[in-house]
């Protein structure tokens, strides 16, 4: 109740402060033009993509071939596969917990998404893989879970 209160008077505030806000701007407004012709600097950046693990990154999906033909001809450095919960299996490899004697993983799921993925990210770095899901089996026994 004390985050809903808080949130609800920031809004107020928020909104009881624009009107002075938006005169102050138009106050202070400057014109801005540019200079196309003059090059001050060349930019550095690099165009990056992120995979995410979902069903068009299964293999049987008629949108497989064509999200990976894609990618590999963006070129891309640092593209980033993001190992989400969307298609749970190509996320977590155990979904059951061990036993004393027996775990249970499972990557059949996930190494043919890893292997795409490698096979279509030629880039400078890309090893760039990101896993983000955690589970209860996964948090089993620590505090809060």
């Amino acid at each position: 109740m004390r985050y809903a209160t808080g949130f609800l008077l920031v809004g107020l505030m928020a909104v009881a402060a624009y009107p002075a806000l938006a005169r102050a701007q138009s106050a202070d407004a400057a014109d801005v033009t540019a200079n196309w012709s003059n090059v001050e600097r060349t930019s550095n950046t690099v165009p990056t993509t992120q995979i995410l693990a979902h069903s068009f990154t299964l293999r049987n999906n008629p949108m497989h071939n064509p999200e990976f033909k894609a990618l590999r001809d963006l070129h891309t450095n640092d593209t980033r596969l993001q190992l989400w919960f969307s298609v749970t299996r190509q996320a977590v490899a155990e979904l059951k917990p061990p036993t004393a004697t027996e775990t249970f993983w499972d990557f059949t799921s996930i190494d043919p998404l890893v292997e795409d993925y490698y096979k279509n990210t030629k880039g400078e770095h890309h090893i760039n893989i990101g896993h983000h899901t955690a589970l209860d089996v996964q948090c089993a026994g620590r505090a809060g879970a």
